[in-house]
Parts: structure tokens; sequence; C-alpha cells
């Protein structure tokens, strides 16, 4: 979901995560520094993954890339991330301290 099948030429799925994650680091820490007391993180794909792979490997997979973000962090920061999730169409909106969040 986050990467082809069909690899990309000469750019490898792990080399795209690694970018992925150093440009959510960069926006996230861009926010801070503009001065955001704590920044929300929109994370409808949680939702999304267990509808189209009711297993829950995909939503791991997309905890486990979350979590490689916010071990960027230091804790200070982390608490001052929370996480947005949703089932879309202005439904229960949830709010999740990522600390609370990892697996």
């Amino acid at each position: 979901m986050v990467y082809p099948k069909a690899t990309i030429d000469g750019y490898t799925r792990d080399q795209f995560l690694v970018d992925l994650m150093s440009e959510a680091e960069t926006d996230i820490r861009e926010c801070f520094a503009s001065g955001a007391h704590s920044v929300q993180l929109d994370f409808t794909e949680a939702r999304f993954s267990l509808k189209i792979d009711p297993t829950g490997k995909l939503l791991r997979d997309f905890i486990r890339i979350n979590n490689r973000v916010l071990d960027r962090f230091e804790h200070y920061l982390r608490e001052r991330l929370v996480a947005h999730i949703c089932p879309g169409r202005f439904s229960i909106i949830f709010y999740i301290k990522f600390d609370l969040f990892l697996i």
C-alpha cells in the first residue's frame, strides 16, 4: 500500500521507507521549530488498513513505520505528538498519544 508492488527501478522499498520516514521527521520538526506546542499526525491508514487486510499485518507494518519515526525524537517531543484516527465521514474521532501506540 505504501510502495508499489512493481518495484521502481533503482529505488528499493527499503530506501523509499527511509526517505519517507526522513521527510515525516523533517515535517514534524519544522512544526515544532515554527512554534507548535503539539503536532497531530493523521493516521487514517489505520482504519483503512484493517478493511483491506483484516489480519492486521498491514496495520502492524504501519505502526512499525510510525514507531521508527517516533524513535528519532527526544522523549519531551514525543510527549507532544498525538495521532488522529477516524473512520472518515465525520464519524467517531480518536486522539491517541503515541506512547500508548507502541507494539
